[in-house]
């Protein structure tokens, strides 16, 4: 019989242990600064890291608010306390940086008539976001639409 020759063999790859990859991880990046900066076009938001890095971004919006998720990173302002700036530039009416949860920071930028619009601008210092005010040209009527009357008549 053949059961005997197999047996030592499944016993022997049953028994080697199973090697698993730990997921990566990407390294939490300390923010150690906020700086508004003042454009012709609206703002410029500078979050300093530590070490120079760019975390990488998620953006969203609400209403009339710009919401940016920066990824693995912790707010670590000399303050220790989150950042925040009323009416920074003409169009913008709120800047607010938190700590969203341990490792994410969330970064509000709220509008006063619309949503403002975001570029990420190369930066040796970390993250440096480019906010327009202007709406983009997409978003502005370009003529309004003309009424249209439908008269229904029935006969029997």
């Amino acid at each position: 019989m053949k059961l005997p020759q197999i047996l030592p063999g499944i016993l022997l790859a049953s028994s080697l242990p199973v090697m698993v990859a730990a997921p990566a991880r990407a390294e939490v990046v300390q923010v150690t600064d906020v700086q508004l900066i003042s454009t012709d076009t609206g703002l410029e938001i500078v979050l300093e890291t530590a070490s120079g890095t760019s975390p990488q971004i998620l953006t969203t919006s609400f209403e009339n608010s710009l919401i940016i998720e920066v990824l693995d990173a912790q707010l670590a302002l000399p303050s220790g306390e989150d950042f925040s700036s009323y009416a920074p530039a003409e169009g913008i009416s709120l800047v607010t940086v938190t700590q969203f949860d341990a490792n994410n920071i969330r970064v509000i930028v709220t509008g006063e008539t619309g949503i403002p619009q975001a570029e990420v601008l190369p930066s040796s210092q970390g993250l440096a976001l480019s906010l327009s005010t202007t709406l983009a040209q997409s978003e502005e009527p370009s003529d309004p639409e003309e009424e249209i009357e439908v008269v229904v008549t029935q006969t029997q």
